[in-house]
């Protein structure tokens, strides 16, 4: 009678295996057939600008440096902004390869990029006459 048990189990156990074999076989094809997925992914906008050193003068003053520049944005724009000048004030900021005489507005677009990098650039600030101190912040913004 144990025999019989184990055959009987051992019948059944093959039945179920052969029978989840065909529900297996028969359905990979339509389901290899009609599968899709979508991976999707969603990545903040980051930007940031800072230099290596500040960028403060005084009248006939001169300071030169690295800003670190990120953004992973299409395109962005460093913008320098800064007191406003008096009429008889001025100084030029050199910033990646362009001079800027600065205008009296207290702000100047100084950099604009159409990709996402990150990069150091150099720049040069140099007053031609200064009533008091300069110092010029710098924010990235993105395009």
């Amino acid at each position: 009678m144990p025999g019989n048990v184990v055959s009987s189990g051992m019948r059944r156990v093959g039945r179920i295996g052969f029978a989840l074999a065909l529900v297996l076989a028969s359905a990979a094809p339509a389901f290899a057939a009609s599968t899709s997925f979508r991976i999707e992914a969603r990545v903040p906008v980051l930007c940031s600008v800072r230099a290596e050193t500040p960028l403060e003068i005084s009248d006939g003053g001169q300071v030169t440096g690295q800003a670190f520049e990120a953004c992973n944005s299409g395109g962005y724009q460093v913008i320098a902004q800064y007191r406003p000048l008096a009429a008889d004030e001025g100084a030029v900021l050199q910033y990646a390869g362009q001079t800027i005489q600065l205008p009296a507005s207290g702000q100047a677009v100084v950099h604009v990029s159409n990709m996402a990098t990150i990069q150091q650039v150099a720049y040069q600030l140099q007053s031609t006459h200064l009533d008091s101190p300069l110092a010029i912040s710098l924010s990235l913004e993105p395009s």
